[in-house]
């Protein structure tokens, strides 16, 4: 493991140059996932991209609420050896219901559809086709600070966007988290428990292995002295235990260290997967219609050594927000040592462990017309050379998005 002083430092210098400002921020709704909206043409409305930054929201709403996003576009995914190149219509549904004031059931399926072509098998989580439950629980609220889930949890938009731990998936399980406010200050303390499964929510678990479980507990602080300005941090403990072996022998392809008695049909991990996570966001809009926002995570897997246990991620944009027309470039920057996480649940655009690289994204979006263009670009050098034959890795990807919001 680096030290953390050296991993920033090697971050920010970017060994290979510049951080791209070009296309960037992954589809699913953060600064790269979950998108909220931003000031629109107001200084005093502040929201951020950031995981960190996104709301918990406790208020009624109305007993329906539908909301349709489709994406039409092409993307890339190419090593030294191997590329594959697909266009994808993408249709993705939020649905929720309010069965009474206390208990709301939310579905989120996504379905895509592709036409590709490929010299072998890249391993990208972007080339996956058909569909998908992102999401699909009932949430208890007896008390309006506490809330008490069950089903497939989707792991980024109910805690965070940590893409080197779990990627834009739902693990079947459980969850709890308490909301408190006072002054400026939201607090939010939660828990979950759960089977760490493939998006077709296969544990891949064979004969008589024992059922993998994923645990997690946080806390998320957000700060928000003025209109104009909002400080985040968060904390996370997180445990995977019984992983299968098909688990281990897919995620040794992708950049993970097995045993040396490992095989192809009995795979082990070389460690166990317990550690820590840590990230500090701010938002500020510093002017009328102009924002910025920088974030940073670090994740240590606490029960692998020095040199393969540790990451940094580094994302910042800055939003020129008019009433007519949204421009956002946006920046990211990456280390991601061997055994952080299990390679197989993790974020496939940033081509998993053993990787460190640099992106970018612009999108640019019309409020009125609830329309926006998107791209972009990253690209994942190795770290250290094995077996596996890891080479430098890009991803790109560009397309057209349309949203119907309030459909019933």
């Amino acid at each position: 493991m680096i030290d953390i002083q050296v991993a920033t430092q090697r971050i920010l210098s970017c060994r290979r140059g510049v951080l791209f400002c070009l296309p960037l921020l992954l589809s699913t709704s953060t600064l790269w996932a979950v998108e909220t909206s931003r000031a629109k043409g107001s200084a005093n409305s502040l929201s951020s991209n950031s995981a960190i930054f996104e709301d918990v929201k406790t208020s009624k709403v109305k007993p329906y609420d539908l909301k349709i996003v489709m994406k039409l576009g092409m993307a890339q995914s190419s090593s030294l050896s191997d590329e594959r190149t697909a266009g994808s219509l993408r249709a993705e549904s939020s649905f929720g219901y309010h069965i009474i004031d206390e208990l709301t059931l939310k579905l989120d399926v996504h379905l895509l559809l592709l036409s590709q072509r490929a010299q072998q098998d890249v391993v990208s989580d972007a080339f996956d086709e058909g569909f998908r439950l992102k999401q699909g629980l009932l949430e208890y609220r007896p008390w309006k600070p506490l809330a008490l889930s069950a089903g497939v949890i989707n792991q980024q938009r109910n805690f965070h966007f940590i893409p080197f731990l779990v990627d834009d998936r739902g693990f079947p399980g459980a969850a709890q988290s308490f909301t408190f406010v006072t002054g400026d200050f939201s607090t939010m303390f939660y828990a979950q428990e759960g089977v760490p499964t493939s998006r077709s929510l296969n544990s891949n678990r064979v004969e008589k292995e024992a059922t993998p479980t994923y645990f997690s507990q946080g806390v998320k602080v957000d700060w928000r002295p003025s209109n104009t300005f909002r400080l985040a941090t968060f904390g996370l403990h997180y445990s995977y235990q019984n992983l299968p072996s098909v688990v281990a022998a897919d995620g040794y392809g992708l950049g993970n260290t097995l045993t040396p008695d490992s095989s192809p049909t009995s795979s082990r991990f070389a460690y166990g997967f317990d550690g820590i996570a840590f990230g500090l966001g701010e938002e500020w809009n510093f002017l009328p219609h102009y924002s910025v926002g920088l974030e940073i995570q670090t994740l240590r897997n606490l029960r692998a050594p020095q040199a393969y246990n540790s990451a940094i991620f580094l994302v910042g944009d800055v939003c020129f927000c008019f009433s007519t027309i949204e421009v956002r470039p946006a920046f990211i920057s990456f280390f991601n040592e061997s055994d952080t996480a299990p390679a197989v649940y993790n974020d496939g655009r940033f081509s998993h462990n053993n990787r460190e690289g640099s992106g970018g994204q612009l999108k640019l979006t019309l409020p009125k017309s609830k329309f926006s263009i998107l791209g972009r670009y990253i690209n994942a050098d190795v770290i250290n050379e094995s077996a596996n034959g890891q080479t430098r890795s890009d991803f790109f990807e560009i397309f057209l998005e349309t949203s119907y919001e309030n459909l019933l």
